[in-house]
């Protein structure tokens, strides 16, 4: 990063996330998290209350076992027989009431009792300092508020002054259940919430899961009559621990330092040097940095995979969804903007999870499959057990582990890291081919098939079919990765020789005049939120626009029956998904409309998205309820820098996605594969310059963006210039090399006069 730290916190100032009503509701409130406690600060009549999340409390009872005398080749013949039953277990539509099943749990909040509803609100989250402050109007006076979660450490600090004839608010804790999840908790057998506290301290206690327990704990202390200081955690262990008096004890140490915010602030400081963008659209470019934020209070290098919600689950219910890892779509899309943005080590307690967990994913795949390799549920805890039943349906969609096992890949190609790919995407990846190996079919002419299996989320989840374009474009990526990394890592031919004989045989994307279908003969026949059956397009790339003749009609048809369909039955993270698909055909207006059609109508003012169509625009469905999720959000924070650079397959380009309507655009340290950092400007029309650091010294390849003339290729350590010219520029990098492009004919292209008419949102 070029900028200094002044620079930084003045850039990043700019999008804080601007609070101008009471938030009534938990979703409209003010988000704070670490990775491993959440917290939500909203109000709920005449009480402000301070929601509460934790990464790591779970029901983890659920039966693991199998219906007796069921497995996969049992499952296949029923089905191509037409003879299994839809409500045995393994196919279970439902989760019985009368069972454990594993989930996310509710943990609880603090309140503080105002005495009347407030009338209005001013605040702010400041996005360097992730801290919020709010200025709340009362019929009596008015209550200054200010706190943050700590960066590392499990606490919240809250000050609060009074004004005018109010008094200092009163904090107590709660949990306050929905009916549903209350009946849920009893017929699991949970034990009553414990009350407790005395002076300055209040808690409560929740056992769960058997033999653990949790404890929300709040100290408040008065500074001065009209002024109070609040502290606030929970701790997690075993029954029988003494949580309240190791709570107090904690609280106890952290207000007795005068660091802790310089500390906290310190983290935050260095997270905002990662990287920078600027585009001349206030609306993309907020949205950027508050998914940013949002990153970096989910996801922690030394904390928890983030999970649907991350650590955001409303205390009011038992999370939907299971508040899980969600691999069909939400694992993959949560870390879809930590690649280009710069942030590859937020994504390794996945990586540890998934790589520590291969025993259990192999046992899953002997039990159930009867060959060696590695089966993952698609729904699945931060410990690596499946959530729901291990073999509800759901659990049953055969595609997500090499769906995964792209991240690992990607992770190499942008780190240039071998002990990775060694230790940790090695053995993933090949545990993963090794399963797919024992699923694929042959027919009568040797030809490979997906004799069955889940297309995400078409169609009903005991409904299969036979080659899912969502599975074979995986297998395809998959065994072509695989076969990279060996000769990455020099192994022997031998290991990977069964791959290269599957690519020459497996079965080819099934398509037709409308592009590619969901199944073989199932075409895409209505509106759908998932399109599993582009995978092949993005996020795996290898159908491309650079690609042949043939490549490219395919993709416009596609793309063409795909608005065809219309977006009826999309999801609030359907749009910015179509949006990096459209970045992938260069479609950059249609890249475009799609973003903003997110950002001025999907997500709510403090950008957390909800699965509903809340504005009720009419043009999508989202009937879920209220669930906020994080993937859309991580997906248009993708989609945006993929606008400004693209690094598929060992080439860059930058700005190859830009709109019509934009006149310059500039960013600073994106990350592109060969583990180069990448900073560039545009300025009407064309590329200004391109600044290029190598940190692993592998060769360089850029598409041409000045095809005019000559480039100069400059050495910014030794001075050294050449000129080099050509569709490409290729050249040879050293480790921690600095490289400056410049073209030397101003290559202008026509840019249309109308500009895009969408209303920006965060005034």
């Amino acid at each position: 990063m070029k900028d200094n730290i002044v620079d930084i916190r003045d850039r990043v100032a700019r999008h804080d996330l601007r609070y101008d009503a009471v938030p009534f509701t938990y979703f409209e409130g003010f988000i704070l998290g670490n990775g491993d406690l959440g917290a939500v600060l909203w109000f709920e009549e005449d009480r402000m209350v301070l929601s509460l999340d934790k990464a790591d409390v779970w029901e983890r009872r659920a039966d693991q076992s199998l219906e007796p005398g069921m497995d996969y080749r049992t499952a296949l013949q029923q089905a191509r027989d037409g003879s299994f039953d839809p409500n045995c277990r393994v196919f279970d539509p439902v989760r019985p009431p009368d069972r454990v099943w594993g989930n996310k749990l509710p943990i609880g909040r603090v309140e503080w009792s105002l005495g009347q509803t407030p009338t209005a609100l001013e605040g702010k989250i400041s996005l360097y300092e992730a801290a919020f402050s709010l200025d709340l109007q009362l019929e009596q006076g008015a209550l200054t508020v200010w706190g943050y979660l700590h960066a590392s450490e499990n606490i919240v600090e809250i000050e609060m002054e009074a004004h005018g004839k109010i008094p200092l608010p009163a904090c107590s804790v709660a949990r306050r259940l929905d009916e549903r999840s209350e009946e849920i908790m009893q017929i699991w057998d949970y034990p009553e919430t414990e009350y407790g506290g005395e002076g300055t301290d209040r808690y409560l206690v929740q056992g769960y899961s058997g033999d653990e327990e949790y404890a929300v704990f709040v100290r408040q202390c008065l500074v001065t009559s009209n002024r109070a200081r609040c502290a606030v955690t929970v701790i997690r262990g075993a029954a029988g621990d003494e949580l309240p008096a190791r709570a107090a004890d904690a609280v106890e140490a952290w207000q007795g330092r005068d660091d802790l915010f310089d500390e906290h602030l310190a983290w935050w400081a260095r997270f905002w040097t990662r990287s920078h963008l600027r585009v001349p659209d206030a609306a993309l470019e907020r949205l950027w940095y508050a998914e940013m934020y949002k990153l970096g209070c989910n996801a922690r290098e030394d904390k928890y995979p983030v999970t649907i919600m991350g650590v955001w689950n409303p205390d009011t219910r038992i999370p939907p969804c299971y508040g899980d890892l969600h691999h069909n779509l939400e694992t993959e899309m949560n870390y879809w903007p930590i690649f280009a943005a710069n942030r590859l080590e937020l994504a390794m307690p996945l990586y540890d999870l998934l790589v520590d967990q291969l025993p259990r994913f192999e046992e899953n795949c002997r039990t159930f499959f009867g060959w060696s390799g590695a089966y993952l549920p698609a729904n699945m805890d931060i410990y690596g057990q499946g959530v729901g039943f291990m073999w509800f349906p759901w659990n049953l969609q055969v595609g997500v582990g090499a769906w995964l096992a792209q991240h690992f890949w990607l992770h190499y190609c942008y780190s240039g890291d071998r002990d990775f790919l060694r230790d940790r995407a090695w053995p993933f990846m090949e545990a993963v081919g090794r399963f797919w190996l024992g699923f694929l079919e042959a027919d009568e002419e040797g030809v490979l098939h997906v004799p069955w299996s889940y297309s995400p989320e078409y169609d009903d989840i005991v409904c299969k079919g036979r080659d899912s374009a969502f599975d074979l474009a995986l297998v395809r990526y998959l065994f072509t990765t695989l076969i990279a990394a060996a000769q990455d890592l020099e192994l022997s031919e031998e290991e990977t020789a069964s791959y290269g004989q599957v690519l020459e045989n497996l079965a080819p994307l099934p398509v037709d005049e409308n592009g590619i279908q969901v199944y073989a003969g199932v075409p895409l026949e209505r509106s759908h939120r998932h399109f599993s059956h582009l995978m092949a397009i993005h996020p795996l790339g290898y159908v491309n626009v650079e690609g042949d003749a043939g490549d490219r009609d395919l993709i416009e048809r596609s793309l063409a029956h795909l608005r065809h369909i219309g977006t009826g039955h999309w999801s609030g993270w359907s749009f910015p998904w179509v949006a990096l698909i459209a970045c992938r055909a260069r479609r950059t207006n249609m890249a475009h409309s799609m973003l903003r059609f997110y950002t001025d109508q999907v997500v709510l003012p403090n950008t957390l998205q909800v699965s509903v169509d809340w504005r009720q625009t009419g043009f999508y469905t989202a009937e879920h309820g209220f669930i906020n999720t994080l993937e859309a959000g991580t997906g248009a924070a993708a989609a945006v820098m993929e606008m400004l650079l693209q690094s598929w397959g060992g080439k860059i380009r930058v700005f190859p996605c830009v709109p019509d309507a934009w006149p310059a655009a500039s960013f600073d340290s994106l990350r592109a594969e060969g583990a180069f950092l990448v900073s560039a400007s545009y300025r009407d029309g064309m590329v200004e310059w391109m600044h290029i650091t190598s940190e692993v010294g592998h060769d360089c390849a850029v598409h041409n963006p000045w095809p005019q003339g000559d480039v100069v290729l400059r050495d910014l350590g030794t001075g050294a210039e050449v000129l080099l010219n050509g569709e490409v520029l290729a050249f040879a990098t050293e480790v921690g090399g600095q490289y400056e492009l410049n073209g030397t004919v101003a290559g202008r292209r026509q840019r249309p006069g109308a500009t895009f008419a969408g209303l920006p949102r965060w005034d």
